[in-house]
């Protein structure tokens, strides 16, 4: 009978996996981050920083199923069409050089990402590992911006959905890969910043 116990605890223990999303949440919560999470299915966080340069807005996309997490953080404004060769050329340069992470634009649209990713598969997750995957992310976008900003013009867009509509599913039209709440300013304990 005692076995059967045992093996029914461990089954029940099975079932409670935590998730990727949940020990990223954790970090958030623990390190006092405000954020959101449209849809756990779709295991995606939004949230909102602003460091020396300016505020913009990220996300983090955890892949169950790939055992990923992506972090992105995305210009608040889309770039002009105008401007979208020059942006090419100038993210083209600066991801040559970029050691962790890579500069995207869609060239249809002009939206513009800074991307940092990590593999889990096989790999008990830590703090330290979400922390590194955020902080090159914020360090590098907020260094480059700049230089974006000489190329495309101010890009703090106050036009942006607010993140409790945006969380409660209250904004229909707008899909959930942009916040402008949930601001955190850089401090020490996100580490050097250059």
């Amino acid at each position: 009978m005692r076995i059967k116990s045992l093996s029914n605890t461990y089954h029940w223990v099975n079932r409670m996996k935590i998730t990727i999303l949940d020990k990223v949440e954790q970090y958030l919560k623990v390190n006092d981050w405000n954020y959101g999470i449209p849809s756990k299915k779709d295991g995606v966080i939004i949230l909102g920083f602003e460091g020396t340069n300016g505020r913009w807005n990220c996300m983090l996309q955890c892949r169950e199923d790939a055992q990923q997490i992506v972090f992105y953080s995305r210009c608040r404004v889309d770039v002009p069409e105008k401007h979208r060769e020059e942006v090419t050329n100038f993210i083209t340069d600066t991801n040559y050089r970029i050691a962790v992470g890579n500069y995207e634009m869609d060239r249809e649209d002009g939206e513009l990402n800074f991307k940092t990713g990590i593999d889990i598969q096989d790999v008990n997750i830590t703090e330290e590992m979400i922390r590194n995957l955020m902080m090159i992310n914020l360090a590098t976008y907020d260094k480059m911006l700049p230089k974006l900003e000489n190329i495309i013009g101010n890009t703090d867009d106050t036009g942006l959905p607010d993140i409790k509509n945006l969380v409660r599913g209250e904004d229909k039209t707008f899909t959930f890969d942009v916040t402008t709440d949930g601001s955190k300013d850089w401090d020490e304990s996100m580490g050097e910043y250059e």
